[in-house]
């Protein structure tokens, strides 16, 4: 298995505190395609501390099992910001989620969301949650009936 692999492990493990917040992200975005070895690495919160919008939301994702409330705080926390990319990643993290509960937060800033690429990214993040809830797909037609 690749993942045993004695270079790459070690050089992914390292490029997750590189300087360049889209190393970072893609190091992270590498490891959570082995979800069964991310409690052998230790990863913890720390990882939620990013300033990167990717790599933030990619942390986010990585952790969400091991770590569903501080994962969902800190996605709720990136929609907060005034960084439009901060939003539209956690908007794009969401609509990966494993939480019932998404659609709600999602449509809720879809409601007050002013930038284009946000709203992209809300309206395409709900599409995946529709396709594996249908009663999404009703919440988001009645939102969207009473936007302007």
């Amino acid at each position: 298995s690749q993942w045993k692999d004695p270079v790459i492990l070690p050089t992914v493990l390292k490029l997750i505190h590189d300087k360049d917040g889209r190393v970072r992200a893609n190091a992270i975005d590498v490891l959570s395609h082995f979800p069964d070895h991310i409690q052998e690495l230790k990863l913890g919160p720390a990882l939620l501390e990013d300033k990167n919008n990717r790599a933030l939301a990619n942390a986010c994702l990585l952790l969400s099992a091991k770590y569903p409330e501080q994962t969902f705080h800190t996605l709720k926390r990136m929609f907060a910001s005034e960084n439009m990319l901060m939003r539209a990643s956690s908007a794009w993290a969401l609509g990966r989620y494993p939480r019932a509960e998404v659609a709600t937060v999602l449509l809720e800033k879809l409601k007050v969301e002013k930038e284009e690429l946000v709203i992209n990214q809300l309206v395409s993040s709900l599409g995946i949650i529709s396709k594996s809830a249908p009663t999404v797909e009703a919440m988001i037609e009645t939102v969207l009936k009473g936007m302007p």
